[in-house]
C-alpha cells in the first residue's frame, strides 16, 4: 500500500481542494493503486 492509515485519515475535502492539479493526479494514482491492491487481497 502506498498510503498509511494515518495519511488516509488526514485526507478530507479541504485538503483535496488545496492541491494543485499535478498533486491531485498523483494522489489519485496512489489511491487507485491502493484500492486495486486491497481488492486483490480481499
Amino acid at each position: 500500500m502506498h498510503l498509511s492509515e494515518h495519511s488516509l485519515r488526514q485526507l478530507d475535502r479541504a485538503y483535496l481542494d488545496a492541491l494543485d492539479e499535478a498533486a491531485l493526479r498523483a494522489l489519485s494514482a496512489r489511491l487507485l493503486d491502493d484500492l486495486k491492491e486491497a481488492r486483490r487481497a480481499g
